[in-house]
């Protein structure tokens, strides 16, 4: 009995396709730089660091992260619009390494920030 029908189409290699797939993956992985954007935590904290996600969610990297803390907002002089002051305290001050490796479970959410908040973070970064 042939059952051909149900099996992978094979490659000119003579592979299954398994290998592309799995030299996919690598590549993916090799190229998932690190970008600055914001996470929330379970526990509220909202981060804002590099991130690097791995390619099935399980963890992800934070390099450099730092707590956003947000004061409060007030009107802007033109009473138009509101301004809300920002300011950062390092996550985990106290242990030697800036990169950490965290449970993607505990991560609510990844998202992009405002320019102007990636703009501040990289200064502060750069300040110190």
């Amino acid at each position: 009995m042939n059952n051909d029908y149900d099996r992978e189409p094979t490659s000119p290699t003579g592979s299954t396709g398994a290998v592309e797939l799995m030299t996919e993956s690598i590549d993916l992985m090799s190229n998932n730089d690190p970008v600055v954007k914001l996470v929330l935590l379970k526990n509220n904290d909202t981060i804002i660091a590099e991130v690097r996600e791995s390619i099935d969610g399980s963890s992800v990297q934070l390099i450099d992260p730092r707590v956003v803390l947000l004061q409060a907002a007030r009107p802007s002089d033109d009473g138009q619009t509101t301004t809300t002051a920002i300011s950062y305290t390092d996550w985990l001050p106290l242990s030697e390494s800036r990169n950490f490796t965290i449970d993607g479970d505990y991560v609510v959410l990844i998202t992009d920030p405002i320019e102007s908040l990636v703009q501040s973070y990289t200064q502060a970064r750069q300040n110190g």
